[in-house]
């Protein structure tokens, strides 16, 4: 919630504002002035809904706003408490310790204590002990001890107490080493003897040579320091390597902040600076001004240097500040939503009881309606299909309600197809449909819809029946009508056909199919009616079939050379019409009649026809020619007679009377033929055939035949 809190800034929320008021605006329009009662009923719905919504969004984002502000003010409140709280711990630990420091560069130069080293007796040490008591007091310390340069103590202001220092070797401490060197040392570290942590500040001291010839050391327990970590709720000091030294949480002490180095750890260890006890990490991931989550418990970390090198003073702050805050804007957001709403409710109870006043009357206009209606009404429960009411209709209908009652409705209604079965539960699409039912001994046909409805408060389908009894026997008479007409059609000895615009074929009989040698894959794939024309009389057919889709041909019988799908050419003869949907051509109908045998007999009777004016003619010939040769046969029976005694001019006659034999014979023939008789056909002699042919070939030479027929 502070994330979505911290994304609304002026503009932001202003714009949201706006846009509300503009989407509620024109919504509320929209749904002004909405008449009937359903309307009414939705537009105030959805109104109070907008209006909600509307109220929510205004008191939310405001109530975000006013949060986050007040949310704002309480984290730069907190941030400053932390800054001053850590810049206050920071103070009070650089004060201390540099206290303590100044401590020890002032005693080092000490003259009691220089004398001792140089001198040592008893007067000397009594003297240097003086010294070491008065700073001890002074400054408040722990201890403070002076050690020789092989880290042997050899005076101590705790040298009468059971943990005296006194000969105490400490020349394995870090400080003791650091010091030896010449230079200041600090180091915080658990106590060998009093096993009690502080701040040990260790200097040289030198004689006026500049020779090292012992070390002070003063340590601090640093109680005061101690005291005021305890008054802050979460806070810690810790050194370069994340060991926490002084904490408000004292189980903290000598924990790691993060997991240190195996060879940092044997150092300490064999320091002994913490302790025995091994040093745990706790694990804290943070950086500085960042938060973290402690038990559960949200933290502001805030973490600053001191001034001894690495070491920081961190500082995790509680944010219940900022979460007493924002539960306080939130809970403004909740009573005011709350108000809202009880608004709202108390005006939609008073709505709803104007409805409910509406629906008393609407339930009573729809029980006239539903008593009243042509057609039967059903009521059916949606999980068992079980009818539980009917209208009046549906009384008359199965001469009284009761019958049906407690019958489920797939027991009432038989499917007119098989993939309309009923299965429970019903569904409001299921039933769409025509059924057929048994009424007065005669089988009825009911088309049947549903819409859901509650029903004493079940979920119920309300059926709508209406007898389609006679539409049904029409469609069925109509069906075996195009059956008829579509038998007779495939069974006609002519092709029909039907094409589009494009003049692809839609549809092509039995006998077109086979005149034209396609299959009905053929048909599926597309062909158009000038496939089946020649080459050389498509743009002929075509233009026909365009003036015909114009309707500019009253004359729609046009012959063409066809082709088959083997490229066979016969003639055919097209009749063609346009079919018509709404005024519109969209295609073309008709037949095309094979017309061979036509053309054939056309043929033979116009050869017929040439015949019989041949016969006339030749009849007229034969009569003529008939009437020359009975004048040529007298003339030479006549010359017979005369030269009687001369047989070589009597060869001669009798071969020209046999050449007028033929004549005369072939005569007869077409006297036959002019009279329509039919040639009588016999038989004959070859040899004679022979012989007459060579003797005519040979007449008027010197040329003789001789025959040898074996």
């Amino acid at each position: 919630m502070s994330n979505i809190a911290s994304m609304i800034d002026y503009p932001f929320f202003f714009g949201i504002f706006l846009s509300i008021i503009v989407i509620f605006t024109l919504f509320f329009r929209r749904l002004y002035n909405k008449s009937s009662f359903l309307q009414e009923k939705s537009s105030f719905l959805q109104i109070v809904l907008s209006i909600t919504i509307f109220s929510i969004g205004l008191v939310f984002g405001f109530g975000l706003f006013f949060t986050k502000r007040v949310e704002n003010i309480a984290h730069e409140k907190l941030e400053h408490e932390t800054t001053l709280t850590c810049s206050f711990l920071k103070s009070s630990i650089d004060a201390e310790l540099s206290k303590i420091d100044a401590a020890t560069m002032s005693l080092q130069g000490a003259p009691w204590i220089i004398e001792f080293l140089q001198n040592p007796s008893a007067q000397t040490l009594q003297k240097a002990n003086t010294v070491l008591d008065r700073y001890c007091y002074a400054f408040k310390t722990s201890v403070v001890y002076l050690m020789d340069t092989n880290g042997v103590t050899l005076a101590s202001s705790n040298r009468n107490d059971p943990e005296s220092f006194v000969n105490h070797d400490f020349s394995f401490r870090p400080y003791f080493l650091n010091a030896l060197k010449g230079d200041h040392s600090s180091y915080f570290a658990n106590g060998i003897n009093t096993n009690i942590p502080g701040y040990y500040s260790s200097a040289p001291v030198k004689d006026s040579t500049g020779k090292n010839i012992g070390i002070i050391t003063l340590k601090d327990g640093l109680a005061i320091l101690d005291s005021i970590f305890s008054s802050v709720p979460f806070a810690f000091l810790s050194n370069s390597n994340g060991v926490i030294l002084i904490s408000s949480v004292p189980e903290y002490r000598f924990k790691s902040i993060y997991p240190i180095p195996d060879s940092l750890l044997e150092h300490y260890n064999s320091s002994r600076q913490f302790g025995t006890a091994p040093i745990q990490p706790l694990n804290l991931k943070f950086s500085s001004e960042d938060k973290i989550i402690l038990n559960k418990k949200q933290y502001l970390v805030k973490q600053i240097p001191i001034q001894l090198s690495g070491w920081y003073v961190t500082l995790f702050y509680p944010q219940d500040l900022i979460f007493n805050t924002r539960l306080t804007g939130f809970s403004f957001i909740l009573a005011t939503l709350f108000c809202i709403l009880i608004t709202i409710s108390l005006i939609s109870l008073n709505r709803v009881k104007q409805w409910a006043d509406k629906i008393y009357s609407s339930e009573k206009l729809f029980q006239s309606i539903f008593e009243n209606a042509p057609e039967v009404i059903i009521v059916c429960e949606m999980e068992t299909g079980m009818i539980i009411s009917g209208n009046t209709l549906a009384n008359d209908w199965f001469t009284n309600i009761d019958n049906i009652k407690n019958k489920r409705i797939s027991e009432i209604l038989i499917p007119s197809k098989a993939d309309n079965q009923i299965t429970l539960p019903l569904n409001k699409d299921q039933l769409n449909g025509v059924y057929s039912i048994d009424l007065t001994s005669k089988t009825h046909f009911v088309s049947a819809s549903g819409i859901p409805i509650f029903f004493n408060n079940k979920p119920s389908l309300l059926f709508f029946l209406r007898d389609i009894t006679p539409i049904m026997e029409t469609s069925e008479a109509l069906e075996k009508s195009e059956q008829k007409y579509r038998e007779l059609t495939e069974s006609l000895p002519q092709a029909v056909f039907e094409a589009d615009q494009d003049f692809r074929f839609l549809y092509v009989n039995r006998y077109g199919l086979q005149t034209f040698g396609y299959t009905l894959e053929d048909l599926q794939k597309g062909i158009s009616v000038l496939d089946i024309i020649a080459p050389e009389e498509i743009d002929n057919a075509r233009e026909n079939l365009k003036t015909i889709m114009e309707g500019g041909n009253p004359n729609n019988n046009f012959e063409y050379i066809a082709l088959d799908k083997n490229g066979r050419r016969f003639p055919i003869m097209v009749h063609t019409n346009t079919v018509l949907s709404s005024n519109n051509v969209i295609g073309i109908r008709g037949t095309a009649t094979d017309i061979t045998e036509r053309k054939k007999f056309e043929a033979e009777l116009q050869r017929t026809d040439k015949l019989e004016a041949l016969g006339i003619l030749a009849g007229g010939i034969a009569h003529d020619f008939n009437n020359l040769l009975t004048a040529v046969w007298a003339g030479i029976s006549l010359l017979r007679i005369k030269i009687q005694s001369d047989p070589e001019s009597a060869l001669i006659l009798s071969d020209t009377e046999t050449a007028l034999k033929r004549g005369k014979e072939l005569t007869g023939q077409l006297l036959t033929y002019s009279k329509g008789g039919t040639p009588i056909k016999v038989t004959t002699s070859l040899i004679n055939i022979v012989k007459e042919t060579a003797s005519f070939t040979t007449t008027g030479t010197n040329v003789r035949c001789a025959f040898n027929f074996d």
